[in-house]
């Protein structure tokens, strides 16, 4: 069984990634990226980048924007 150590040298996203994370649509051609991205490099991906700023806007949003009747 494969473990993976999470800690600064991997992207946060692999144990819950985003639909088009390179780790979950991998493919042969995409090895060396996937390998390149989710390690030390995550910072530079840009699905790492728009899901940083996707998670930042939801810890930031309000629960009062619900409309009550």
């Amino acid at each position: 069984m494969l473990r993976l150590n999470t800690n600064k040298s991997l992207c946060p996203f692999i144990q819950e990634p985003f639909d088009d994370c390179y780790c979950v649509k991998m493919s042969s051609q995409d090895i060396e990226r996937t390998v390149y991205l989710c390690s030390k490099n995550f910072e530079t991906c840009e699905i790492y980048k728009s899901g940083n700023d996707l998670v930042k806007k939801n810890e930031n949003s309000s629960e009062q924007d619900s409309v009550i009747c």
